[in-house]
């Protein structure tokens, strides 16, 4: 499932003189992994979309100037003018009101704190190679409401770990064109115990409305198969929660690497 980027736009960015023959190779020529080039590459109207973004925004005496791959990756969410701005503005809002610094180090500290908080609930992140997108495994009922309310951070914690796994689950453009996996474990899940309202409101009007990111499949189950899988993998290694805690790790900070060298070398 995909978005439809042929819909007309409110406004239509005007023909470019600095798009070339080299522009127009296709998005959905098949990278061979991760890491290949290809995965950068934007067609010629997903650049010249591109690039009015970048121009709306920047034009904007109400908003700060980006990185070319933000804008890439807005644009490719976002096919209506009045839509980017309004997504930029609460996006801006929320990464200066929680003192987010875009680096590695921020990002792996934040997800430490998240995940001494709640062990077990980030399962897993994943690369899943046949359709070129991540995959993010979560156990729903160990997150608590009550660490949140009562943490003195908690909920801070909570929003910007959220934040970073989004950045890791969009580390290039094919990425974040396809779209993000979810994968819910909720066995145990309880509305008031684990995620209420009161969690709910705040993480979907400050963060979820405003990162662009798309989540075309979400599973839920209420079986405990992951975790029983999870566990029986990993016992004769080290202790679950440990062991899922480091794979989560490992996996989120090399994908979190390749946004941030992506976002450093791209260019419209």
């Amino acid at each position: 499932m995909q978005r439809n980027r042929n819909r007309n736009r409110n406004i239509n960015p005007p023909e470019d003189p600095l798009l070339d023959e080299e522009d127009s190779v296709a998005p959905h020529i098949v990278p061979s992994g991760p890491h290949d080039p290809l995965r950068m590459t934007l067609s010629t109207e997903e650049r010249r979309w591109a690039r009015f973004v970048k121009k709306c925004i920047e034009e904007t005496p109400d908003l700060d100037p980006m990185s070319d791959f933000w804008y890439a990756q807005i644009s490719l969410l976002d096919d209506d003018a009045d839509e980017v701005l309004a997504r930029v503005y609460k996006l801006q809002v929320f990464q200066k009101e929680y003192k987010i610094i875009e680096s590695l180090g921020q990002a792996q500290q934040i997800l430490r704190k998240f995940i001494d908080l709640f062990p077990g609930y980030l399962l897993a992140l994943e690369y899943y190679p046949p359709e070129g997108n991540y995959v993010l495994t979560l156990d729903l009922a160990r997150l608590y409401t009550s660490v949140l309310d009562t943490h003195k951070d908690g909920f801070e914690i909570f929003l910007k770990a959220m934040y970073y796994i989004y950045h890791a689950m969009a580390p290039d453009l094919l990425a974040v064109r396809e779209g993000a996996w979810g994968i819910i474990e909720c066995e145990g899940f309880d509305w008031k115990k684990n995620f209420g309202l009161g969690i709910l409101r705040p993480f979907w009007g400050e963060l979820l409305t405003a990162y662009p990111i798309q989540f075309v499949k979400v599973k839920n189950f209420n079986t405990g198969f992951f975790v029983h899988s999870l566990v029986s993998m990993s016992r004769r290694f080290l202790p679950f929660e440990l062991h899922t805690n480091e794979r989560f790790m490992t996996h989120a900070t090399e994908a979190l690497k390749k946004r941030y060298a992506n976002e450093a070398s791209f260019s419209l």
